[in-house]
């Protein structure tokens, strides 16, 4: 009676581990066994600083060229033993008295700037040509001596009928012009050929060359 009350309890203990042991893994189901995958870590990207824009800085001018007064073309100068008054250089004057023939006085150019009479302000020279009265062409050197209130003009000094200027310049307080010319006795039709040069000084408010 013992052993049959003892293998019953053992027998409901088998039983009742079978019937947990289903439970817990039922039966037609598998067991995976594959490890989860992991999700990555997000990266969060920090903005990037906005760039600094430097403020442009505008170029300054190199060397700029200096502006000169033109004032010196509006001068009163003495042109074959009479005063013209010119302005911007040029002029016009009766040919004789009561005429209605008239005398051109016209701006050539060929400046130089330069200190003529030595008292540090900067004078100038340049090329003015008569014409109006026949077929001549004629060129004077005329020098403008800078003051306190102006430009005084000085007496025009003539070169030649037809001539081709080349250069004016200021040297040592002294005008230097160069020029080409024909040779004596040749037609003005014959191209100029024989280079001249002329200096020219300022000395009491007079142009006069100067004797070599």
């Amino acid at each position: 009676m013992k052993k049959f009350l003892t293998f019953t309890l053992i027998g409901c203990l088998l039983l009742g581990e079978t019937v947990l042991l289903t439970g817990c893994f039922p039966f037609g189901r598998s067991i995976d066994n594959t490890p989860a995958r992991q999700t990555p870590p997000v990266r969060f990207t920090e903005p990037a600083a906005p760039e600094k824009t430097l403020p442009s800085t505008p170029s300054p001018l190199l060397n700029p060229t200096p502006t000169r007064n033109a004032d010196y073309k509006n001068i009163t100068c003495e042109i074959d033993g009479r005063q013209v008054a010119l302005v911007n250089g040029a002029a016009e004057v009766p040919a004789a008295p009561e005429s209605s023939a008239k005398i051109i006085i016209s701006y050539f150019g060929n400046e130089a700037f330069g200190d003529l009479n030595g008292d540090g302000r900067e004078d100038a020279a340049f090329l003015v040509t008569q014409s109006g009265v026949g077929s001549g062409t004629f060129f004077f050197v005329v020098a403008a001596s800078q003051t306190e209130t102006g430009y005084q003009g000085t007496n025009a000094v003539f070169l030649g009928d037809r001539i081709a200027p080349q250069s004016t310049l200021i040297q040592n307080g002294q005008v230097v012009v160069n020029y080409a010319d024909r040779k004596p006795g040749e037609p003005f039709t014959t191209a100029p050929s024989v280079g001249i040069t002329k200096t020219l000084k300022v000395d009491n408010g007079m142009l006069a060359e100067v004797s070599r």
